[in-house]
């Protein structure tokens, strides 16, 4: 409404419009014109406002003074304070004060945050670009309701650590690392943001009940907004380099998909398949980058690649000597920026994987329908990769939107045959940076193993 009242303003008055952008021309050697000249209607900027604080209309205060010390400490300070174009999605002091008494990462004070904690909380919540929550599901074009997902500030850099060799997955691939450890990223595309509002959700066929499944309960009202599970309980307060929401929570970006099954307890097994089709590849550009903001570091930046039909660096890669592999994965459950098919973008969709729990597929190896498995090839470990990929890729779904929980009975198998999902199969749920993370009580056989057994 205030955008329509300031366009109103100008369209009404061509004379002053004209002088305003006659004087840019006359100060056009001044590189701080807007700062020194900032238009009132514009209001305080990103960083002026979270000093400030804000006062919702029904008298609820909202103080800042921790995201400020982010903001500092970073040195984004400056960036924050002078004109320009982001979306930020804050939590609040109080938020902050009930992160320290329970989370993930075991932080009990501001002062317990490594440099690198900072960065993601800040940059995983920044946008570049301004955006009213109600235009966040357009893509280019414009074309409403098509975009869940959004790049954000944070760089593939923050993601990089050190992992020790007891840490290091089963395989070939890793054993020279075994000893020393390795640098290694995650993955070598950024964290996006993933975002549930109700112009992508009915167009896409979300219901609030596929939204509490995924995020295990959950409740979601309809026009409510999230990011991935945390609600924006204040929207659009407008700045003049941008835009201010107020989330519920602190918000830590999730893993991808193969990080959140490799960390959860219940997946180990399936965790175990997936890693025999991943490696580490020497990142040259990373490690130059990285070296540059970390002189101090010698050793090589590695990124973490699993070999797949799709991935983000290409088709069916091969592995770090050159050599083709029997069998590869439908798509490379660690990639952040994952894309469906070349026509898409990382906007539009994301993936989604079935994980049978460990239980599930012991007895699926031990007395189901994968003993035959065994029986011929002893072990797990010594069943062939593409033999394998043929249970994994049965799991593996393409498209996200098209395997929420309302949709389950049209998922198909290899087969093209109804794939049988229900969500009483469904142990627990994990919606990571792309795609969602399924745990079942059952393991969907491929067709070929059913012929089979």
């Amino acid at each position: 409404m205030k955008n329509h009242l300031i366009r109103k303003k100008f369209q009404l008055n061509p004379v002053i419009l004209y002088l305003f952008f006659l004087g840019i021309i006359f100060n056009s050697c001044k590189n701080d014109f807007f700062e020194l000249n900032t238009p009132s209607w514009l209001g305080s900027s990103i960083y002026d406002q979270l000093k400030e604080g804000y006062l919702e209309t029904n008298g609820t205060a909202h103080t800042f003074k921790y995201y400020i010390r982010l903001i500092d400490d970073i040195g984004y300070s400056e960036v924050l304070k002078k004109t320009g174009s982001k979306t930020l999605f804050v939590a609040d002091d109080k938020a902050f004060e009930r992160f320290f008494t329970s989370n993930s990462w075991g932080v009990k004070s501001y002062e317990g945050f490594s440099l690198a904690q900072k960065k993601m909380i800040l940059n995983s919540t920044m946008i570049n670009n301004a955006y009213l929550i109600e235009l966040m599901s357009s893509t280019v074009g414009p074309s409403e309701g098509q975009a869940l997902r959004r790049s954000t500030a944070i760089s593939p850099l923050d993601s990089i650590g050190y992992v020790s060799g007891d840490s290091l997955p089963a395989g070939q691939y890793w054993d020279y690392y075994r000893k020393k450890g390795i640098r290694i990223m995650k993955d070598n595309t950024a964290i996006p943001m993933l975002h549930f509002l109700q112009k992508e959700m009915d167009p896409n066929g979300i219901t609030n009940s596929d939204f509490s499944l995924m995020f295990n309960g959950l409740v979601r009202s309809n026009n409510d907004a999230h990011i991935y599970g945390t609600k924006v309980i204040v929207r659009d307060i407008t700045c003049k380099n941008g835009y201010i929401d107020i989330l519920e929570n602190v918000l830590i970006p999730p893993s991808n998909m193969a990080e959140v099954i490799r960390t959860s307890k219940e997946t180990k097994v399936f965790s175990s398949l997936l890693e025999r089709y991943s490696a580490p590849y020497y990142d040259d550009g990373a490690n130059i980058a990285y070296k540059l903001l970390h002189p101090e570091i010698t050793d090589s930046i590695f990124v973490k690649k699993y070999f797949a039909q799709r991935s983000s660096a290409g088709i069916n890669i091969k592995d770090p000597k050159g050599i083709g592999q029997l069998g590869y994965l439908e798509f490379d459950p660690g990639w952040n920026t994952y894309t469906m098919n070349s026509t898409s973008t990382l906007q539009t969709d994301m993936a989604a994987i079935f994980v049978p729990s460990d239980v599930a597929l012991n007895n699926f190896f031990n007395q189901g329908g994968g003993k035959f498995l065994l029986d011929r090839y002893t072990t797990i470990a010594n069943v062939p990769l593409d033999v394998l990929a043929e249970l994994l890729k049965n799991h593996m779904k393409a498209s996200f939107i098209g395997s929420v929980p309302s949709k389950f009975s049209q998922i198909m198998d290899d087969a093209k045959d109804p794939m049988g999902v229900q969500t009483s199969d469904l142990i627990n749920s994990y919606v990571a940076n792309n795609g969602v993370v399924y745990v079942t009580n059952k393991v969907y056989a491929p067709a070929s193993y059913v012929a089979v057994s």
